[in-house]
């Protein structure tokens, strides 16, 4: 097994978050805020540094296990960390958040943006371990 590149987990949870940023500010926002009926201007329910810290910490763990996945794969093919990390986001996030999503009663309008924004997400971060490799 080889070592966790921690650099690369670090720039992984980066490119994560910056990517929910392009997500749900530019693209999707408008339309994800009205999927949750979340009004402009209205305050949010916790502190935007909780939730952004909150988030980061999140995504720093996510990121610190597709390093150690990646670690014990020395050699890997290029391809395979785009496969490994974008079927990690398609096969095992995407169905887990759905099923809270059935069971919730949410949009498909707001699983297919949230699905699609982890699926992007994962594979950026599968991106910056392939560069970092």
């Amino acid at each position: 097994m080889g070592h966790i590149n921690f650099l690369a987990v670090l720039l992984a949870a980066v490119a994560a978050f910056a990517v929910g940023a392009l997500w749900y500010g530019l693209l999707f926002g408008k339309a994800w805020r009205g999927e949750l009926g979340i009004v402009p201007g209205q305050p949010p329910k916790v502190s935007m540094g909780v939730m952004f810290g909150g988030n980061f910490v999140l995504l720093l763990l996510s990121a610190f296990m597709l390093g150690h996945m990646f670690a014990r794969n020395p050699g890997l093919a290029s391809h395979l960390y785009f496969m490994m990390s974008g079927g990690v986001g398609a096969f095992f996030i995407v169905p887990a958040l759905w099923i809270n999503y059935l069971y919730q009663g949410q949009s498909r309008k707001l699983a297919l943006i949230d699905a699609s924004h982890w699926i992007a997400a994962y594979l950026a971060m599968g991106a910056v371990f392939w560069a970092l490799r």
